[in-house]
């Protein structure tokens, strides 16, 4: 049993990265484990599944990429990181958390760690974003870097995204700033301002007209829809829910047809953080209650994201009609259809739940 750092969800199968750098890929309709590979050696910082469900990249805090084949487990590409290791001629700092990279090192990686990843539709590209404010478009296949966008963001980049159609890149970054590229070219097409806050997930519309944005700040937990069809990008924000902790919303996700965004808060000093928020973008906010807390945090009486729990501090309630997580929610994944919602939890359980009603469909230990 492992903590889950990271999911994504396709094709009836669900992939899970965790904090020792493991990667597992099940069919929770049979419980089936299709791949369990030790790709890191250090946590997992980011997963995706490619679009056909037969490959899933891996990112890790070692700065280093990875493409890894399903069906047999095999690594198909890895995309070492400027570490100061093997090739690299680069010098890292004391905590090698960056390096000073030297013109003449033969390792194209990050700098620092890739902390955003997606698949181009036909996938056969995969662009990444670093905490070294770097946007790269790789071939899947050789990992030959076909763009790379070195200085256009000047903070990390967390979130990057294709268009349908795989000729759009957009790129969100702490900088404040969203930015579509031609895919092909790296020619800017939009700069989007967001409000003070990073930008967490970005999702196309399937015309590729129109761009999702999930961002938050302490403030609150903001869906923003960028109209791509103008001159200037029009934009309808929608501030979806308060956040209840300083620091707001720690793990966003936004389903593939935009409809809903969910999210889990940070660990405050008085609440839980078990619980998680799924917010329809026209009406409905919908509260998927956890457990109150087990660790001598305190848990506010009011907190409505453990409304229902009867458990007490520190003593869990085996008949507590609560179906939520009773730890800390760290990932969060939607299926392709949005019809499913994943949460990975410290607890070490994945719980898949119908974000349209807030029924469980699933728990997975």
């Amino acid at each position: 049993r492992r903590t889950a750092e990271h999911m994504a969800a396709i094709g009836g199968v669900l992939a899970v990265g965790t904090q020792d750098g493991r990667v597992l890929v099940v069919e929770p309709a049979t419980g089936e484990t299709r791949l369990d590979v030790q790709a890191h050696r250090t946590p997992v910082s980011r997963l995706i599944l490619s679009p056909d469900g037969s490959r899933v990249a891996t990112a890790s805090t070692d700065k280093s990429w990875r493409v890894w084949d399903i069906l047999d487990g095999t690594q198909r590409l890895c995309v070492p990181g400027h570490d100061g290791k093997g090739a690299c001629v680069c010098e890292p700092n004391g905590l090698q958390s960056w390096a000073t990279i030297d013109a003449g090192c033969p390792v194209v990686g990050h700098a620092r760690r890739v902390i955003a990843m997606a698949f181009a539709p036909d996938g056969e590209r995969v662009a990444t974003g670093g905490q070294d404010n770097a946007v790269v478009v790789w071939n899947t296949g050789t990992g030959q870097a076909l763009l790379r966008l070195l200085e256009q963001h000047t903070q990390p980049v967390c979130a990057v995204a294709f268009s349908g159609d795989g000729l759009k890149l957009a790129s969100g970054s702490i900088d404040e700033e969203v930015r579509v590229w031609n895919a092909n070219t790296g020619a800017i097409l939009h700069t989007l301002a967001t409000s003070p806050a990073p930008v967490r997930r970005l999702q196309f519309s399937h015309d590729g007209l129109q761009l999702s944005c999930a961002w938050a700040n302490q403030v609150g937990l903001y869906h923003e829809v960028f109209d791509l069809t103008g001159d200037a990008a029009v934009e309808e924000r929608r501030h979806l829910n308060k956040s209840r902790t300083m620091g707001g919303p720690s793990v966003l996700a936004i389903s593939p047809d935009g409809e809903f965004t969910a999210a889990a808060a940070h660990f405050g000093p008085y609440w839980t953080d078990s619980g998680i928020t799924v917010r329809n973008i026209d009406v409905v906010n919908r509260i998927l209650p956890g457990h109150r807390s087990f660790s001598r945090q305190r848990t506010r009486t009011d907190d409505p994201w453990v409304a229902g729990c009867t458990c007490r501090q520190g003593h869990p309630n085996p008949e507590c009609p609560n179906l939520g997580h009773s730890a800390r929610v760290t990932a969060l994944a939607f299926s392709l259809d949005g019809a499913a919602l994943a949460s990975g939890s410290a607890d070490k359980t994945v719980k898949i739940w119908e974000p349209g009603t807030g029924r469980l469909l699933l728990s997975m230990d």
